[in-house]
């Protein structure tokens, strides 16, 4: 009787990962939505002296520059335009990334603010560069929402549990150095790595409540005549 506890603990020991993994997620959400949110109000200050002053405040430029890469992959796709025309430079170019142009073209313009069509130029940069800051702070206000909503539903613990499980090998690998990154999360977006872990999810959810139920001897006898049976 004693073994029907051990997959009631297994099973607990999944949610609970996955529930300390939906909690992480929670505080990384929020995280980037503080730096979003802080990286906006930089912005906005250095633009208004910038229309006001017609010229750049280099101190406050400086903060934004330094961390404009950084803000621009935060971004991701929300910071990019697919078709973008130049009437200025008089050229056309595709997945225009806002902040990492816009930034230096402040300073390449400086000095001909006086001109109507540069005047244009640079507001209709500014009002996209915002835009883009102002709807990735949305996404994450979304992803936290929606986050916190699924926090203690114990499905998606599970799911996110063995997700995690599912994946440990490749983050070893990541943690030691031996892979990168990026290797690490191409694995972990992969399309055959997503299916193994939904069948494992499902497989172990099946296991789980067939173990609770039956009990673990029970359950063992059974697999083991299914599979004498094959």
């Amino acid at each position: 009787m004693s073994y029907r506890w051990i997959p009631i603990i297994a099973t607990l020991a999944v949610m609970l990962i996955g529930h300390i993994r939906s909690r992480v997620s929670i505080s990384r959400y929020k995280r980037r939505y503080t730096e979003t949110n802080q990286y906006r109000d930089k912005f906005i200050d250095l633009v208004n002296y910038y229309t006001e002053h017609y010229r750049v405040n280099y101190e406050l430029y400086a903060e934004c520059i330094q961390d404009a890469n950084a803000m621009q992959a935060e971004l991701g796709d929300d910071g990019i335009i697919a078709v973008f025309s130049d009437p200025v430079k008089k050229m056309q170019g595709r997945d225009f990334q806002l902040l990492v142009n816009t930034l230096p073209d402040m300073k390449l313009f400086e000095g001909m603010l006086d001109s109507p069509s540069i005047q244009q130029r640079m507001k209709q940069l500014f009002s996209l560069c915002d835009d883009a800051l102002v709807k990735h702070c949305g996404e994450l206000k979304r992803s936290i929402m929606s986050e916190e909503k699924l926090q203690w539903n114990p499905f998606f613990c599970f799911a996110s549990g063995i997700r995690w499980i599912v994946g440990l090998p490749v983050d070893i690998l990541f943690w030691t150095g031996i892979i990168s990154e990026r290797n690490n999360s191409a694995v972990h977006s992969n399309i055959v790595f997503k299916a193994i872990a939904h069948i494992i999810t499902i497989v172990g959810l099946i296991s789980s409540i067939m173990g609770i139920v039956l009990g673990w001897d029970e359950f063992v006898k059974i697999i083991v005549e299914m599979v004498q049976k094959t």
